[in-house]
């Protein structure tokens, strides 16, 4: 004998923004689909995408002590990035690596 899976359905009104109703009777006359079926499986869609747990959790991440400097301008920030690259690049100490220590120190100096 066959298998019956009973499936109770429960009648429910729900109020649903102008915009997205015309949007969805578009798409229910492109598929050839029944609006409920459509909102069944969007709340099937985002019922499944929240139960599951996020891939990845951020944790901030504070740079220095008590005594941070607040003050970092976004141009004080780029030259310190355009140090930090110039030292992981020119760990040589070479001509080249004091050249572009002098440059920055010029261009600290005209700030």
């Amino acid at each position: 004998m066959g298998t019956h899976i009973a499936c109770l359905i429960m009648k429910t009104t729900i109020d649903i923004a102008d915009d997205l109703i015309k949007r969805a009777k578009i798409i229910q006359a492109r598929d050839h689909v029944t609006l409920r079926s459509l909102i069944e499986d969007g709340l099937r869609d985002l019922l499944e995408k929240r139960s599951k747990p996020a891939k990845y959790k951020f944790k901030p991440v504070v740079v220095g002590g008590p005594d941070i400097d607040w003050s970092m301008t976004p141009a004080k920030i780029n030259g310190l990035i355009d140090e930090m690259r110039d030292r992981s690049w020119k760990m040589d100490g070479g001509a080249e690596a004091k050249s572009a220590r002098t440059e920055r120190k010029v261009r600290k100096r005209a700030r």
